[in-house]
């Protein structure tokens, strides 16, 4: 059966050179579509696989060397905002022990002056004429210790060297004052040498 369908289309073939035509076409397109086809799509797929890799690690690079610049910019950003409050810390426990030890200073002349005032009423009414009470004795400074002033009168000196009383007096008031504003400036300086511009916690420097 197969042998006379194979001599029967043999025979249409070469019957007429048309016929041999259109066999050769059917032959080449049937290759076509059982060989060369289905090879043509693969590469096609394959070539389109590799465009479409090349382009996500493009992209992908991209993406991370974008991620890259934003990761500087906020580590800049957080860097620049921990360091300001450091700063902000440390000028903040710089101003506070400035003003404590204004206010502590202000009060100690506050006193000085009153006693002074004192003093100076009781020379005018002649109850110190002979000079004995008019030193004033300088107030003790807690944060100086052994290197705080020693204000005139307060040294174990006689008071007055035959000086007129309300002399003695008012020099007494000025060296006073001298002693504690040398006190008051070594308190500060001692308190501002304690703060630990690195420290994170402002009451590290108090527990210490």
């Amino acid at each position: 059966m197969v042998a006379r369908i194979l001599r029967a289309l043999f025979e249409w073939v070469t019957s007429d050179w048309r016929h041999a035509a259109i066999t050769m076409l059917g032959a080449i397109c049937a290759v076509q579509l059982i060989w060369i086809e289905p090879a043509l799509r693969d590469r096609i797929a394959d070539r389109t696989f590799e465009r479409d890799t090349a382009r996500q690690e493009r992209n992908d690079e991209r993406a991370a060397h974008q991620q890259t610049k934003i990761d500087y910019r906020e580590a800049q950003a957080e860097a620049a905002r921990l360091e300001q409050k450091r700063l902000d810390r440390v000028r903040g426990e710089q101003q506070e022990i400035t003003d404590a030890v204004e206010a502590d200073y202000r009060r100690q002349l506050a006193g000085l002056h009153a006693r002074a005032e004192r003093l100076r009423e009781q020379l005018q009414s002649g109850a110190g004429a002979a000079g004995a009470g008019t030193s004033i004795a300088m107030p003790r400074h807690p944060a100086a210790g052994s290197g705080s002033a020693e204000a005139a009168g307060d040294n174990g000196l006689p008071a007055a060297f035959d000086r007129d009383p309300a002399e003695q007096l008012e020099r007494d008031v000025i060296a006073t004052e001298q002693a504690i504003q040398l006190n008051a400036l070594i308190d500060w300086l001692l308190k501002q040498n304690a703060i630990d511009p690195n420290s994170g916690d402002p009451s590290a420097r108090g527990a210490q």
